[in-house]
Parts: structure tokens; C-alpha cells; sequence
């Protein structure tokens, strides 16, 4: 209710009295404001990842127009702020390592006069998961230089180490750049398809995480190799021996196997069938 005042004039002889009212606040009489005012609405507890919208409202005097303008004025780290110059923007907390609290100011402004109001969000900090990728699994042929492809993140931004391990398969392998996140090396040559297993371990700060590749090597049956040792010149009479030796690259055992296929007199061999036969 307004409250009404009376007051009285002495003229002279003549006194007179009249009364008036006036208004106590922000409202005058119908209701109108007479202080443009800005509300930045309530202060939040929100966690990592959520949506947050923040609930601005204003008044005028005589219901001019409002336009509205909010800025980030405390905290870290920086959010953009989708539809800042509307009564409702929103924005999505940020991860974090610990927990942060953010202030934002609303702006009010109608004709040529501005108001101010400050909110706080509290964002809670968790403890995000450590991811480690090893790739795709993989087939080759021995041979084949093969590069794994693993990778790592971490949500709190820290720092990511990789340290790759062969845990299954034979032979073992060396991997050529085993403290990044791609390593490479050789496929052995096998006698028959085998598979590999390679570990990356990823870590940051305290945190780990580790993911597993297979890498399935197909065997080849590469040619072995003969070397039947150096020419001789030997007397009439003398006792040779030849010297031969071979190698096969997916290590297999050898056979061996003799023959005269030039000259004359045809002579017999001794061992025919080893690495070094003789004859006289």
C-alpha cells in the first residue's frame, strides 16, 4: 500500500490543508519500475560435460526495451557462451583437474541506462578415464615392414606417454620407436602363419590405460640358398673334399645332393648326400 502523507499550510490567518502520495521502491503508482534492474538469476553447481543454461531477467521503467549482453568475468578456463546477448545463454563446462569456479556478468541496458548483476557456476572436477587405442588388427607377409598405429588422450589435458611391449607370438621381434605411439619393425620369415601380439601401454600423470593389437604374419617359402665352396687344383691320385654349405630364411632343415654334370672320368662320390663328399 502506498503511504499517504498530509501536510499543512499556515498563510497568514488562513490555514489549508491538503494531502499527496508518492511511491516507496521501485514501483510507482500502476505498478511501473522506476530503477532499470538486472537479474543474473541463481548460482549453480554443475559437473564436467553438463549443459548449463544461465537465466538472466531484467525491468524498465515504463516497460522500455531491454537488450541484454553476458560476459565471462571470473574463473578459468574461458567458455564460449552460445547466445550471449539473449536473457538465456548456455554453455558446456569444461573438463577440468579440479574444481572451478566460474563468474559471469549479465549487462541490462534500456534506454541509454545499464544495470549489472553477477552469477557464479560451480563446475565439479572427475576423475575422466585414460583412453589407449592399439589400432586394427593386421595380416602381412614376411617381409613386410609393419607399422602399428596406436594412440592415446587424455580429458584432463595432461601429457601422454606411450611404451609399446610384444606380450604373444614367436618370434619376437625388435620394435623400432617402441616409446611412441607408432612403432614399426620387420616381419620375420616363418615356416608357417603365425600371430603376434603387441601391447600399448598408455599413461599421464598417475593415470594408465592399456589396449592390445594382433599382427598375423603369413609364411612365404623363399628359395634356400647353395654355395658348393671354392674351385680346387689337386694332383693325380690326391683325396678331394668338397666343401658345400646352404641356408634356408624361414630356417628349415636342409638336404643335400651331389653330382658330377662335367668332365671325364666320371668319379664316384663319397657322402653324396652331405655337405662335404670326397672322392680320389
Amino acid at each position: 500500500m502506498r503511504p499517504l502523507l498530509t501536510a499543512r499550510l499556515v498563510v497568514g490567518l488562513l490555514t489549508a490543508a491538503f494531502s499527496w502520495t508518492f511511491a516507496v521502491g521501485a514501483s510507482a503508482q500502476g505498478g511501473t519500475p522506476t530503477l532499470l534492474t538486472a537479474n543474473a538469476g541463481s548460482d549453480q553447481t554443475v559437473d564436467e560435460g553438463d549443459s548449463v543454461s544461465l537465466s538472466g531477467s531484467g525491468a524498465a521503467p515504463g516497460g522500455a526495451p531491454l537488450s541484454y549482453a553476458w560476459s565471462q568475468t571470473g574463473g578459468a578456463p574461458a567458455v564460449t557462451l552460445a547466445g550471449a546477448t539473449t536473457a538465456t545463454p548456455s554453455f558446456t563446462a569444461p573438463n577440468l583437474k579440479s574444481n572451478a569456479t566460474l563468474t559471469f556478468t549479465l549487462t541490462v541496458t534500456a534506454a541509454g541506462a545499464s544495470a549489472t548483476d553477477t552469477v557464479d557456476v560451480t563446475i565439479n572436477a572427475d576423475d575422466d578415464g585414460l583412453r589407449a587405442r592399439a589400432g586394427p588388427d593386421q595380416t602381412v607377409d614376411a617381409g613386410d615392414v609393419v607399422t602399428l598405429s596406436g594412440s592415446g588422450w587424455d580429458p584432463e589435458g595432461d601429457p601422454v606417454n606411450y611404451a609399446w611391449s610384444q606380450t604373444g607370438g614367436s618370434p619376437t621381434v625388435t620394435l623400432t620407436g617402441a616409446s611412441t605411439a607408432t612403432p614399426s619393425f620387420t616381419a620375420p620369415n616363418v615356416t608357417a602363419n603365425v600371430t603376434l601380439t603387441f601391447k600399448l601401454d598408455v599413461t599421464a600423470g598417475r593415470d594408465g590405460a592399456s589396449d592390445w593389437v594382433d599382427v598375423t604374419v603369413r609364411a612365404d617359402n623363399d628359395a634356400p640358398t647353395a654355395d658348393a665352396g671354392t674351385d680346387q687344383t689337386v694332383a693325380s691320385g690326391a683325396s678331394v673334399s668338397l666343401s658345400g654349405s646352404g641356408s634356408d630364411p624361414e630356417g628349415e632343415t636342409l638336404s643335400y645332393a651331389w653330382s658330377q654334370t662335367a668332365g671325364s672320368p666320371t668319379v664316384t662320390l663319397t657322402g653324396a648326400t652331405t655337405a662335404t663328399p670326397s672322392f680320389t
